[in-house]
């Protein structure tokens, strides 16, 4: 993933949701068992690979994008994309119509 042609940040935020999905899934839906992978996995990934930056790019990807069935739209992908918009157009009106078109 990282040494190929593709920007791999939009597509790290669904790999690691598949990632969950089955450690899930291999624990069968048992909360106590699941939740402590899920929280080590979630540390790591706050620390060291989450920004806004890289929510946006998870949200404005094409493969993702425009195939809503493949997307998992979560409040941190949302909270990302409006720190860009905030940080990018200052003016709160620009911001609004930018996010409406989207």
């Amino acid at each position: 993933m990282v040494d190929g042609d593709k920007i791999a940040m939009g597509y790290i935020y669904e790999v690691m949701d598949l990632a969950e999905d089955a450690i899930k899934r291999r624990y069968e839906d048992e909360e106590a068992k699941y939740m402590p992978l899920w929280d080590i996995i979630d540390a790591h990934w706050d620390r060291k690979l989450h920004s806004p930056l890289h929510a946006t790019r998870y949200f404005l990807n094409p493969y993702y994008f425009y195939d809503k069935s493949k997307f998992n739209e979560d409040g941190k992908v949302h909270r990302g994309l409006m720190t860009c918009m905030e940080r990018s157009f200052p003016n709160p009106k620009f911001q609004s119509r930018v996010f409406s078109q989207l």
